[in-house]
């Protein structure tokens, strides 16, 4: 079942259509323009929270006592998109199931950095702070939470955290492909290396790493189920590999260590690859990046006008460009491909949420109307403007 294509014009809707009707429904749930007006004029959280009661989040912050955070609507707001996206997947039949699960696989990477990260900072933090922190996108088993959580800072804790997370997780294999990379048996030398990379500070390493394998996988998954998935698909995670290439080369300027090892961790796919990764990986300053990515219209405007411009910020310039794909690849037909474009759209809504609620709180009332508006038919790139 699990190779079974996902159908085309033809069949897809004998395999999906009641799925596709599922998500093509929640499209409605998406806050509006005029609701935003609404929200940015409010004086404070909980004038927020009455405005929110009135869109398809209705009463999502029902359970949550004063005072009210930003922190407190990305948690609930997450918390409600993940339900919905529970269901879907509960309503999924092959590929489209594999598809929704590749989804989730970058939340759970996010997930399992994010708990390294705090257990380390933090070895007394409880299971559920830790859960609080996570994004219930991609939530682990309790009992691999908790494992992960509390090992022991000692040759044979690491061993067997490096064994729950080869083993027992759907992502463990990235980990595996990035632990192979930095030693010739990594079953002999695990617990040691896994021991150095955290000693080190080398967790975002590792994230990058990870995420590299997860991004190549995913992408060539994709382009193996052919017709309109494979392309709308490609052309979202390579510009996502893109991303993922530019940043590793502009945060390496001042960090020696990661210089020395990005050629490694640039990702293998992309409209930068096979060509433009020397050129890129060449990069001594900021220049020299901008000579780089010349060639490349739409990564040529993100640098003048985020990196060398600061007109904003190189995260919102990126983001401005990926929500363009993601809402053509929504309003799309017969493919897998707006199930991602859903789940990824509702996040930039989130974001823009949160980035309100913390404006609000600020007082920084200037900066309140930075956030990227979904399927606004007033959106740049619906007439014929990148809006980067």
């Amino acid at each position: 079942m699990e190779n079974q294509p996902c159908g085309d014009m033809n069949t897809f809707n004998v395999q999906h259509g009641y799925s596709e009707a599922l998500i093509r429904g929640y499209k409605s749930g998406f806050l509006t323009e005029n609701e935003y007006r609404h929200i940015i004029q409010c004086e404070n959280l909980e004038d927020v929270k009455l405005n929110l009661q009135e869109t398809d989040y209705g009463n999502f912050l029902s359970e949550e006592q004063p005072p009210l955070l930003p922190s407190t609507f990305r948690r609930c707001a997450l918390k409600k998109l993940a339900n919905e996206w529970t269901f879907m997947r509960a309503q999924a039949t092959q590929p489209l199931a594999q598809m929704m699960d590749f989804t989730s696989y970058e939340f759970m990477i996010d997930n399992i950095i994010l708990i390294l990260k705090l257990a380390i900072s933090n070895p007394s933090i409880s299971l559920k702070e830790l859960e609080e922190e996570c994004n219930p996108l991609g939530m682990l088993p309790d009992h691999i939470m908790r494992a992960i959580a509390s090992f022991e800072n000692t040759p044979k804790g690491f061993q067997e955290l490096f064994q729950i997370v080869l083993i027992e997780i759907p992502v463990g294999k990235y980990f595996c492909r990035y632990l192979d990379e930095q030693t010739e048996n990594h079953m002999l030398h695990g617990a040691k290396l896994v021991k150095s990379l955290l000693e080190d500070s080398s967790i975002a390493l590792m994230e990058q790493g990870v995420k590299k394998y997860y991004l190549e996988d995913f992408y060539y998954w994709t382009q193996a189920q052919g017709g309109y998935t494979a392309e709308m698909m490609g052309e979202i995670l390579k510009t996502k590999a893109d991303t993922m290439a530019i940043n590793l080369i502009l945060n390496s300027f001042n960090t020696p260590k990661l210089r020395n090892i990005r050629h490694s961790l640039l990702p293998s796919i992309g409209f930068l690859y096979p060509e433009g990764v020397e050129p890129l990986n060449n990069c001594e300053d900021v220049d020299s990046l901008g000579r780089a990515l010349d060639k490349y219209w739409v990564y040529k405007r993100v640098f003048e006008t985020a990196i060398q411009g600061e007109q904003m910020s190189v995260d919102d310039a990126f983001y401005l460009n990926e929500v363009r794909l993601l809402e053509g690849g929504f309003d799309s037909q017969f493919h897998l491909a707006c199930y991602y474009c859903y789940c990824h759209l509702k996040l930039q809504e989130i974001r823009n949420l949160t980035w309100i609620c913390e404006c609000i709180v600020q007082k920084q009332r200037g900066k309140i109307e930075k956030y990227i508006p979904i399927f606004s038919p007033n959106a740049a790139w619906r007439h014929g403007k990148l809006g980067i």
